[in-house]
C-alpha cells in the first residue's frame, strides 16, 4: 500500500484523526494476519474490507470502520497515488446492504435503558468496590441522566448564567465535522446540590486533563463500569456502560418534548442522528429521569402523548 500523508487540512479534532488512524492500523494487521503479508495496492485491501470485514459488522460499526479507511486513502489521493483515487471510489461506493442486522459486539453490546430497579442495583454495586474512581464514575452517569453529556464532554464544560438562566454551557463533541447545533449548547440546570455535583465533576475533569491524567483515567471508569454490570447481570449480553446514562436522556426527553428541542438538547443538528443512534421514547426512562430530578427538588416533565396519525384521504378507485 502506498504510504500516508496526513498533512491535509482536517474538519476533525486531532483525538478523532488519532482514533481513525489506530482504527486502520488494526485493520491492516488483521489483512496481514488473513494473508500473510502486507497488501500489495490500497485497492486490494478495501476490496478485502468491502467483502470480508463489512459482513461481519453492524451499520454503526462499519461507518466507524469505512470513516477510518477514507481518511487514509483521501490523505492517499491528494498525494497523487493513482490506486488510491481508485480504491476510495469502491469504498465511497460500498454501503451498508451488506452489514449484518444483529450483533453482540460493540454498540450493540451496551444497554441504552435502565429501569429504576436496575439503575439503584448499579449505584449500589459501584459503591460497593474499592476503586478510587467509583464516586466520579457515578457522577458521570447520575449526571448524564440529567444532561444528556457524552461522558468526554465534561472537560469542556462550564456551570454558568445565561440570560439570568442558570445552566451548563458545553462544547459539542461534534462541532468539528458539522454534526452539531453549533460550537457550544446550553442545558438548564437550577442552583441546587445536583449543580454543586456538576460544578465538582467539572472541576475534577479539567484538573485531570491539565495533568494529563484524563484518558487513563476514564478508561479506568469505563472498565469499572464493565466489570460491576458483569457481576450484576452475568447472563445479559447488553450491559451498561457509562454512555448509557446519554441514552437513558435521550428516551426521557423524547416522550416529553419535541423532536426539535431533544435534538438541541443533544448535540445534534439532524433529527435522523436522534433517532437512529439514540434509544426510543421510553416512559420508563422518563420515570427514572423524574425521579432523579425529584431527588434533585427539580419539577418533574411530563409524558407527550404521540401525535395522531392523520387519516389520508382515500385516492380514486
Amino acid at each position: 500500500m502506498s504510504s500516508c500523508n496526513l498533512t491535509t487540512p482536517l474538519t476533525r479534532t486531532k483525538q478523532t484523526d488519532e482514533a481513525y488512524w489506530k482504527r486502520f492500523e488494526q485493520l491492516v494487521r488483521q489483512f496481514e494476519r488473513a494473508h500473510g503479508r502486507e497488501p500489495d495496492e490500497d485497492s486490494e485491501f478495501v476490496m478485502w474490507l468491502v467483502e470480508h470485514v463489512r459482513p461481519t459488522l453492524a451499520k454503526s460499526s462499519w461507518r466507524q470502520y469505512k470513516a477510518s479507511v477514507k481518511m487514509v486513502l483521501q490523505a492517499n489521493s491528494n498525494s497523487g497515488h493513482p490506486d488510491a483515487i481508485y480504491a476510495l471510489s469502491i469504498l465511497n461506493q460500498a454501503g451498508q446492504q451488506e452489514c449484518i442486522k444483529t450483533t453482540t459486539r460493540t454498540s450493540a453490546a451496551k444497554a441504552k435503558c435502565l429501569n429504576l430497579s436496575d439503575y439503584q442495583l448499579l449505584l449500589e454495586g459501584l459503591s460497593r468496590t474499592s476503586s478510587r474512581y467509583a464516586n466520579v464514575a457515578k457522577a458521570i452517569f447520575i449526571l448524564g441522566l440529567m444532561t444528556g453529556l457524552r461522558p468526554g464532554e465534561w472537560i469542556h464544560a462550564e456551570y454558568v448564567v445565561e440570560n439570568g438562566i442558570s445552566g451548563i454551557r458545553v462544547r459539542n463533541a461534534k462541532a468539528t465535522n458539522g454534526r452539531a447545533t453549533g460550537e457550544f449548547r446550553f442545558i438548564p440546570f437550577p442552583v441546587g446540590p445536583h449543580a454543586r455535583l456538576a460544578q465538582r465533576l467539572i472541576s475534577t475533569c479539567r484538573r485531570w486533563q491539565i495533568t494529563g491524567d484524563y484518558n487513563k483515567k476514564y478508561k479506568s471508569m469505563s472498565s469499572l463500569f464493565r466489570r460491576t454490570a458483569r457481576k450484576i447481570w452475568p447472563n445479559d449480553h447488553r450491559r451498561a456502560t457509562l454512555y448509557t446514562s446519554r441514552h437513558i436522556f435521550s428516551a426521557a426527553m423524547k416522550a416529553a418534548l419535541p423532536g426539535e428541542e431533544v435534538s438541541n438538547l443533544l448535540g445534534h443538528c439532524s433529527e435522523d442522528t436522534k433517532h437512529r443512534h439514540y434509544a426510543r421514547r421510553s416512559r420508563s426512562a422518563l420515570c427514572l429521569h423524574n425521579t432523579m430530578r425529584e431527588n434533585f427538588g427539580l419539577q418533574v416533565l411530563p409524558f407527550r402523548p404521540n401525535r395522531p396519525r392523520v387519516q389520508r384521504a382515500p385516492g380514486p378507485e
